[in-house]
């Protein structure tokens, strides 16, 4: 192992995240890595941990302030079209507003991490989606180290603005995201389409951008040659209602020969609970405990079909594509993934699904029936997941980025 480091900038997780898992087990055999994120403390080697950042100076208090000036009623009524010039110079104010709250709340991360890493020797710096983009960028430059920006979520577009500070605030990570890809040395995304729509958005260079998927562990998968009768469905994620849950669990009232497995946790856990119970369903639908992230493979190696549920309200859920994509792939299912962008393209490449438009319970009913009824489809979706296994796997996925690094 060598005396330099690897940082990592994110306003995520570590402990349930495979992206930051997936990272760290690509360089920890020859570089330290260390991580700035939001259960930093609470990482079990100590060594890793930096500090919890700070998400916001003031940003916060503004929007605070909005909610509780402006009616509730009244909130959504920004109007996109004739908007008028008082709201105009309020929607301004917050866009100004925004991006000096933005620069102040990474500079002052940037700093921090300056001063607990002063002797460091800092190989390069990543960035994992944009929260702390500039961050990364003043602490590499401080460094002379590189710069890697990966992305995963649309950052301007995460959420379906309802709120006069949200329209303006995602117009604000328009033009900062716009600005520091541009002094990123690469830009890490999940799939072409990405490296696409980040290209012309951003007037980008295409030898900017490299293609690495996040993959988990192999396992050893069984020889498929039949069907569980009925066919078992998986769902493994999230319990929240928002992404369309609910209309998956609705349409099991009108499948024959299907039984619906769900592993996770989330907000909406008893709600989901009672909705099973409400609809009797405990038959066909079946709560199951959560489990480490790093057993996820393993535990639906039993299933047939993977489900993935997304909503295209927002860029981000278009641009949907999902660790469980490629965790359900790893498990030898068939997958069923909503119509985003990457989705598409990878069922059209891997032939290891089915796209079945956008979560809504008639159109659940009319794909698991079609399923159900072409057994044969299912085989050789599975077969598909398998060979696609072979290079969409952590290992190959490791090697990838680890050479990367090495070209700095």
């Amino acid at each position: 192992m060598t005396d330099a480091k690897i940082v990592f900038f994110t306003n995520k997780n570590y402990k349930n995240n495979p992206m930051l898992k997936m990272y760290n087990d690509a360089f920890s055999s020859a570089y330290q890595c260390y991580y700035s994120c939001t259960d930093s403390k609470f990482l079990e080697d100590s060594d890793k941990s930096l500090f919890i950042p700070d998400n916001t100076f003031y940003w916060g208090y503004f929007t605070a302030l909005y909610k509780k000036i402006i009616p509730l009623r009244n909130r959504g009524k920004y109007v996109f079209k004739g908007i008028g010039k008082v709201k105009y110079f309020f929607g301004m104010l917050y866009y100004i507003l925004y991006i000096i709250d933005y620069i102040i709340a990474n500079i002052r991360i940037a700093v921090k991490m300056a001063l607990v890493s002063r002797k460091k020797n800092i190989k390069t710096v990543f960035s994992i989606d944009a929260d702390y983009l500039l961050a990364s960028y003043l602490y590499s430059k401080y460094k002379k180290s590189s710069f890697i920006y990966s992305v995963y979520e649309m950052w301007p577009e995460e959420i379906i603005p309802t709120t006069l500070p949200e329209y303006f605030s995602g117009k604000a990570r328009v033009k900062l995201e716009r600005f520091l890809c541009h002094k990123a040395d690469k830009i890490i995304t999940v799939d072409e389409t990405w490296n696409r729509i980040i290209r012309r958005r951003y007037l980008i260079e295409d030898s900017k951008f490299i293609v690495v998927p996040v993959c988990p562990y192999q396992v050893d998968l069984p020889n498929i040659q039949t069907l569980r009768n009925p066919i078992k469905f998986h769902y493994h994620g999230g319990l929240l209602l928002s992404r369309g849950l609910d209309s998956l669990i609705k349409a099991f009232e009108h499948i024959e020969d299907g039984v619906l497995y769900i592993r996770g946790s989330g907000f909406d856990e008893q709600k989901i609970k009672n909705l099973i119970n409400e609809l009797r369903l405990e038959s066909k639908v079946y709560i199951l405990p959560s489990v480490p992230m790093e057993q996820l493979v393993s535990q639906a190696l039993v299933y047939d079909v993977g489900i993935i549920i997304a909503k295209p309200d927002t860029l981000n859920g278009r641009m949907c594509t999902g660790f469980k994509f490629f965790e359900y792939m790893n498990s030898g299912l068939a997958i069923m993934a909503p119509s985003s962008y990457p989705l598409v393209s990878f069922i059209n490449k891997l032939s290891c699904g089915i796209n079945y438009g956008w979560p809504n319970t008639d159109t659940f009913i009319n794909e698991i029936n079609n399923l159900i009824k072409n057994k044969s489809s299912i085989l050789y979706m599975k077969k598909s997941s398998i060979i696609a296994s072979q290079y969409y796997n952590s290992r190959v996925q490791k090697k990838r980025l680890f050479d990367l690094v090495l070209q700095y």
